[in-house]
């Protein structure tokens, strides 16, 4: 909701306010950068389940007309499945299914996930930083040029995978309140837990964390 209305900045605002975090910078995608991506990096496989299969067909006609261009086909079957980057995109949006926003998100850590390494496997950091150029015109963000090149270096290089976390589960929220305005809203136990288990990820568990004043204002 913060994103809604009033973009990265904001997001970056709240997100430091609830959280006692110290976030600069920000690198926002929007969908059209997302598709360009999966394409530039041939595509990503992905396991589309039967209650899936259909969501994802009956959306890319939509996705289709808003971004023009060459039309991607529908999916044809379950399981494993090469997708293009439409497909991909189609699938990262998917809410309508299971555990609604939950598991929405936890298919775009998945397709995240896919494509890094599809990344780390096929290109070069030169031909990385040519493929953000390429999409840059979809990209918002307050890094420089410097920043983005030490970053991509060292992602390339680094061993293993992505790990993903999520906070978003029975452990930490009571409730899934809609808003005025229909939007859900995830209501936290208490935002101190919510924050110690988020820098315990971040920083491990050696850091010396105790929630401010002002969080715990909030509660």
């Amino acid at each position: 909701m913060a994103y809604f209305h009033g973009g990265a900045a904001l997001a970056v605002e709240t997100l430091n306010a609830n959280f006692d975090m110290d976030i600069s910078k920000y690198v926002s995608v929007d969908m059209e950068a997302l598709a360009e991506i999966v394409d530039a990096v041939g595509g990503v496989e992905l396991n589309i389940t039967e209650e899936e299969l259909p969501e994802m067909n009956a959306f890319i006609n939509e996705t289709n007309c808003i971004l023009g261009g060459e039309p991607s086909p529908f999916i044809q079957n379950t399981g494993k499945q090469h997708c293009d980057g439409r497909q991909a995109l189609v699938y990262a949006r998917i809410r309508e299914l299971g555990n609604s926003d939950f598991d929405r998100t936890a298919r775009q850590r998945i397709l995240l996930s896919e494509i890094y390494a599809k990344v780390k496997a096929n290109l070069s950091v030169n031909t990385a930083l040519s493929l953000l150029n390429g999409v840059s015109e979809h990209i918002e963000t307050n890094l420089s040029n410097s920043e983005i090149i030490k970053l991509a270096y060292s992602i390339l290089k680094a061993q293993g995978g992505v790990e993903t976390y999520s906070l978003c589960s029975e452990d930490y929220i009571r409730s899934c309140d809609l808003s005025e305005s229909g939007m859900q809203i995830l209501v936290p136990y208490t935002l101190s837990d919510m924050s110690r288990e988020l820098h315990r990820i971040i920083y491990g568990e050696s850091f010396d964390y105790t929630p401010s004043a002002q969080l715990l204002e909030y509660e």
